[in-house]
C-alpha cells in the first residue's frame, strides 16, 4: 500500500506510462527511490516536475530507455566474466 507521504498522482501517471508504454511495471519499487531517479533525470533535461516530463515522454519516447538504466539491474553486466 502507499503512504499518502509518498503518493504523487502525477507521478503515478508516469508509473501507469511506463507500464501500458514501455511494458516495464514498476509499482512495486519503493516510491520514493524511484521518484528520486525521476527527478535525477528530469533534473538532467531541466523539468520542473512529472506533469511536464509525460509529454516530454510522449515526443521523445526513446527517453525512457535512459531512465530505466538508471533504475534497472543490468544483468548482463552482472555475469561479464572481467578476463575475458
Amino acid at each position: 500500500m502507499i503512504t499518502s507521504i509518498a503518493y504523487n498522482p502525477d507521478f503515478e501517471t508516469l508509473l501507469d506510462y511506463f507500464k501500458q508504454k514501455c511494458g516495464c511495471d514498476l509499482t512495486f519499487y519503493k516510491r520514493n527511490s524511484l521518484m528520486r531517479r525521476f527527478g535525477r533525470r528530469m533534473q538532467d533535461l531541466k523539468i520542473e516536475n512529472y506533469t511536464n516530463y509525460l509529454p516530454y515522454l510522449h515526443v521523445h519516447s526513446e527517453d525512457y530507455t535512459s531512465l530505466l538504466d538508471t533504475i534497472l539491474i543490468n544483468f548482463s553486466r552482472f555475469f561479464r566474466n572481467p578476463d575475458s
